[in-house]
């Protein structure tokens, strides 16, 4: 009889215990109420950039928007916000020792020389962070790849080994050394002209490192979209954009070859 008891009170106990399990603790209406709002892209300062790379692909609102939408995640927005700050990087080109620079992303026109021309994103290099002189300005619309490997033309003569790069040059005409795993490359192709080029940078700041490679990564796709079905590698790259930096990388080997004794003879 006892044993009978103590089984019920088993089973009552088991029961209840369901219950609670299947009720949860926070009604769901609550839960609902307290959900973060849905992110607003247009409202974040630096979609203009995307959308106008998008424009570029021949990719318009309200048309596309679910394309448009794909590519306005907050995250990849703050990232780009980040890069319209800027900062400073080493920068390494052919025939020339490195030299520390400061790159941002800025919006420009597209011809400034006419002032009234429609502004468009660009890599903007200047050397100051308030510096007004532009040295120079790349449209991000031919952004075609981006590699983080010190082994490229540009960085390959101030390698001293695996880990080890030359940098600019610090007091008494000495070089700094620093650590060659902060070493990118943008590579950039005008198909108009057949005409590519790198820029070819070095940080030693890991999180800036990781800002800026991520960042391009993701301008590089938006600059892979497309309103028809494209051509993908086995990464999920676009095919066409794969090529061009690989014509980008070989025409840099060929002049980067021509340049060479210039270096040697300064």
């Amino acid at each position: 009889m006892r044993d009978g008891a103590e089984n019920d009170s088993l089973s009552f106990a088991e029961a209840i215990v369901s219950a609670m399990d299947a009720q949860p603790v926070v009604p769901p209406a609550l839960l609902r109420n307290l959900q973060e709002p849905p992110f607003i892209w247009n409202r974040h300062p630096s979609h203009g950039i995307v959308l106008c790379l998008l424009q570029h692909r021949g990719i318009y609102l309200p048309r596309y928007r679910e394309l448009v939408d794909y590519h306005m995640a907050e995250l990849f927005l703050h990232y780009l916000d980040l890069c319209r700050e800027g900062a400073f990087f080493i920068h390494y080109s052919a025939g020339k020792w490195p030299k520390e620079r400061f790159f941002r992303i800025r919006m420009l026109p597209v011809n400034r020389l006419e002032a009234e021309t429609e502004p468009a994103p660009h890599l903007v290099i200047t050397l100051h962070e308030s510096g007004v002189d532009i040295l120079d300005a790349i449209p991000l619309n031919k952004l075609v790849g981006v590699t983080a490997t010190p082994h490229t033309a540009c960085f390959l003569p101030f390698l001293e080994s695996p880990k080890t790069i030359i940098g600019c040059r610090e007091g008494r005409g000495h070089r700094a050394r620093l650590p060659a795993d902060g070493a990118f490359s943008l590579w950039f192709y005008d198909v108009a002209q057949h005409k590519p080029r790198s820029v070819d940078i070095l940080t030693c700041d890991a999180k800036v490192f990781d800002i800026w490679t991520k960042t391009f990564r993701g301008l590089v796709s938006v600059n892979s979209s497309s309103i028809v079905q494209v051509a993908l590698t086995p990464q999920g790259e676009s095919v066409e954009l794969a090529e061009l930096t690989r014509a980008a990388q070989q025409q840099g080997e060929v002049e980067h070859g021509e340049q060479l004794g210039r270096l040697s003879s300064s």
